[in-house]
Order: structure tokens, then C-alpha cells, then sequence
């Protein structure tokens, strides 16, 4: 075997595991759709999604956009929201949401962030999965 025919074939080689890291890479975050349910008399500014999963320590959280949503039982969903720290088949233990309330105007119309109360979760994340939080 000559130089040039060792160079084409580790070349071939090195493009079919790049080929298959990308292939797999794509399994390595759980995005599923994630539905806020807004059932206070006010609209609140959603921040951020928390979340636990199994056999990881603490929590995690992803920003979510500062979305407004009405008030008395509108919502918004979040499609294919990634999470950064859920491969797809992992279990989401619990979930809340951090929000601000809406104050009627002063500094931004809206107050301090805070947490909803945890929901907890059962089976696995899935990117074709929907969570569902309302908050009150």
C-alpha cells in the first residue's frame, strides 16, 4: 500500500467518526415543550425553567426569555426548549418556574424573581414530551 492510498484511507476513516459523534451528539439534550399556565388575577414575566434530574446533584435552569404572560388562565409554550444538563431518556425529577410578578408599574411593571413550588415529574425526558406548570 502506497503513502497516498494510507492517507485516503485514514482520512475516510476520520470523516465516518465524525460522521457518527455528530449523529450521537444530536441524542445529548432532552428538548422537550414546556406549557406555563398563568392562573393569577395579574400577568407575570416568566425568567426561567429549574429542573432536577436523576442522579445529578442540585438543580438546573434554563432562561426562558423574560415571556409576558396574561393573566387569568392564558399561557405560553416554549417549543423544543433545550436542556442543557437532561440527555433525551433521562428522568426529570421536578420542575418550576421562576417568574416576576406583575407590581403595576414600578421599575420594570414587574417585581422580584421568584420560585413556583416544585412539580414533581415521572417517566423520561423526551424532545416529543410536553410539561405542563400553572402557576397560582
Amino acid at each position: 500500500m502506497n503513502a497516498i492510498s494510507r492517507t485516503f484511507i485514514a482520512v475516510a476513516a476520520l470523516g465516518a467518526l465524525g460522521a457518527s459523534t455528530l449523529a450521537s451528539a444530536a441524542n445529548v439534550h432532552c428538548s422537550p415543550d414546556l406549557k406555563v399556565i398563568n392562573d393569577k388575577p395579574a400577568s407575570i414575566k416568566v425568567l426561567k425553567l429549574k429542573y432536577k434530574v436523576k442522579g445529578k446533584a442540585g438543580d438546573f435552569d434554563e432562561g426562558l426569555n423574560n415571556r409576558k404572560i396574561g393573566a387569568n388562565g392564558d399561557d405560553e409554550t416554549w417549543k423544543s426548549q433545550r436542556l442543557n444538563n437532561a440527555a433525551e431518556l433521562n428522568d426529570v425529577t421536578d420542575i418550576a418556574i421562576e417568574y416576576k410578578n406583575d407590581n403595576s408599574g414600578a421599575g420594570d411593571g414587574y417585581g422580584k424573581a421568584v420560585t413556583s413550588a416544585w412539580f414533581a415529574q415521572t417517566g423520561t425526558c423526551t424532545d416529543s414530551r410536553l410539561y405542563t406548570i400553572t402557576i397560582k
